[in-house]
């Protein structure tokens, strides 16, 4: 859950930077880059809550 608070902070330091002359950013891009890394997060903490759940069944078995 931490991680997901810091890739919501940097969403919102990439939005609240001023851009360059030549710099272009879609903030469709950005939205699209952040729910990617939250995808990602929540799989992994899924999926390591799974193994532990695994592993503890089997010790008591």
């Amino acid at each position: 859950m931490r991680n997901i608070l810091i890739h919501m902070e940097e969403l919102q330091k990439k939005q609240d930077q001023p851009l360059g002359f030549s710099e272009r950013r879609d903030p469709h891009q950005d939205r699209c880059d952040f729910l990617v890394k939250i995808h990602k997060e929540v799989t992994l903490q899924l999926t390591e809550n799974k193994n532990k759940e695994r592993k503890n069944i089997k010790n008591v078995s």
